[in-house]
């Protein structure tokens, strides 16, 4: 899209120019007074994004926490190797890897869902992205895990009763994947983590389960955690710009570059420095252009929150309603930039049946 002086240079003809003009300034009027008028459907659309994520997040937690250090399965031998597998090769939506190092070794991928619209549809692409697994096996082998003889299971993980759906759809569509089950005992407030045991006994209920017949008895109401990890390399932009609000400020209430590095090292120690380095800029990136933080000495990389409060759930309102307001306005410019084109291009057909004296002289 041309700039405006630009554009009415080139359309040579005054009444073309100023129909143009008066042309673009009733769309732009007609579309920022549909934005106000939809503003708080688009608030709504936008906060749905982030418990979307939320969700999800929680679930994935619930999936790799009892495989940790602190888990109550870490005694069993498998430990979470990363989230987002295969997601630097552009392969996306593959949400955890396991692994049990030890004879018999097993790599386990798992993928998480916080809602379900259509189980059939989520079983389809998890068994396309199996293929994807098994294309990239090599790759797997030596760049995560470093073991070439591992067997390899696969995961779907939702919440009860969610679960209970993709469990039948896995069944009708010939198993071999293992489907876990994240939610809240009868009573208690602690999540758990159950492995669905499907009551026939065929071939097809058994590859349901997990060839550790150990990991299969252990790995019901198992004790897990929903916040486990506050954000993953594919978790929504606000998830991760609320890694600044653990950033230890100082007297000024700064901080510096190196301190968001390090709590972001601390989520996703499982990635190279270069990608750390990455998600950082990123997020200090788009928390300058929300009008969250400030830079304060671009020389010594510090920073400030620009948010009044000093509550972590104060500054964490105002976090979430910048970046709405700046999504709703990014989608408000583009609306405008797109239907400015469409203008200008019908203009530019205008001009080329009109002539000019050049083009009587041509003839």
């Amino acid at each position: 899209m041309l700039d405006d002086k630009e554009f009415l240079e080139s359309l040579t003809f005054d009444d073309l120019k100023k129909e143009y003009t008066q042309r673009k300034k009733e769309l732009i009027s007609d579309i920022n007074n549909t934005y106000l008028k939809q503003r708080q459907k688009l608030i709504r659309k936008y906060s749905q994004e982030t418990e979307i994520d939320k969700r999800h997040r929680m679930i994935l937690n619930a999936c790799i926490f009892p495989f940790s250090h602190d888990g109550s399965l870490s005694s069993l031998g498998y430990y979470f190797v990363r989230a987002s597998p295969l997601s630097e090769l552009g392969i996306s939506n593959l949400d955890f890897l396991l692994f049990h190092p030890d004879s018999p070794t097993c790599s386990i991928f798992g993928e998480v869902k916080g809602s379900i619209n259509d189980s059939q549809k989520i079983v389809d692409e998890l068994k396309l992205r199996m293929k994807e697994v098994e294309k990239n096996d090599s790759y797997i082998k030596d760049k995560y895990i470093k073991n070439q003889n591992t067997r390899t299971e696969f995961v779907l993980g939702a919440e009860f009763p969610e679960s209970n759906e993709i469990h039948k759809t896995v069944l009708r569509k010939g198993g071999k994947i293992k489907v876990w089950a994240a939610g809240h005992r009868l009573g208690s407030d602690r999540p758990v983590l159950s492995l669905f045991r499907p009551l026939a006994n065929n071939e097809v209920a058994k590859s349901m389960l997990h060839e550790d017949p150990i990991l299969t008895q252990k790995l019901k109401n198992i004790p897990t955690s929903f916040d486990y990890k506050s954000m993953f390399p594919e978790s929504h932009i606000v998830a991760q710009l609320k890694i600044l609000l653990l950033v230890e400020e100082d007297e000024e209430r700064c901080f510096a570059l190196s301190d968001l590095n390090d709590l972001v090292k601390e989520e996703l120690i499982y990635l190279e420095e270069e990608q750390i380095k990455v998600i950082c800029s990123k997020i200090l990136s788009v928390a300058e252009n929300i009008g969250f933080v400030q830079k304060v000495d671009a020389e010594q990389y510090r920073y400030k929150i620009t948010s009044k409060g000093r509550r972590a759930d104060t500054k964490e309102d105002d976090l979430k309603k910048k970046w709405i307001d700046f999504a709703i306005h990014k989608e408000l410019e583009n609306e405008k930039n797109e239907k400015v084109l469409e203008l200008q291009k019908v203009y530019i057909e205008k001009k080329k049946k009109r002539k000019t004296i050049t083009d009587y002289f041509v003839e």
